[in-house]
């Protein structure tokens, strides 16, 4: 049903699944968003703690390159899971309403 999608952004997918999947059972897009964030907001937040608390681990190192690469990714990271997944990608969502599933093989029949 779904294609096999590489395992790189797997937090967002889940995110966007559930939405989905909510949409296709009959709840109108601004649920479908709502739900899909509150049972995906989790997973999401986990995951990116995991990642910021390994990345900051790095700041320990003597190498001062290394202490800048660690940094540097743990802010991203932050703020990949604060900003843009936890409020621009549901507020598009919620925006864009029953746009987000304008794929004919989603759409629901009337």
């Amino acid at each position: 049903m779904h294609e096999q999608v590489p395992n790189r952004d797997r937090p967002l997918q889940v995110l966007q699944l559930q939405a989905v999947w909510r949409f296709s059972t009959g709840a109108d897009a601004v649920a479908s968003v709502v739900q899909g964030l509150e049972r995906s907001g989790r997973i999401i937040a986990s995951a990116a703690a995991i990642v910021v608390l390994v990345s900051l681990s790095f700041v320990a190192a003597d190498i001062v390159l290394i202490k800048a690469l660690g940094l540097g990714t743990a802010i991203a990271v932050f703020l990949d899971a604060t900003i843009v997944r936890a409020l621009l990608v549901p507020a598009s969502m919620r925006l864009l309403g029953e746009w987000n599933w304008w794929a004919p093989w989603l759409r629901r029949e009337p």
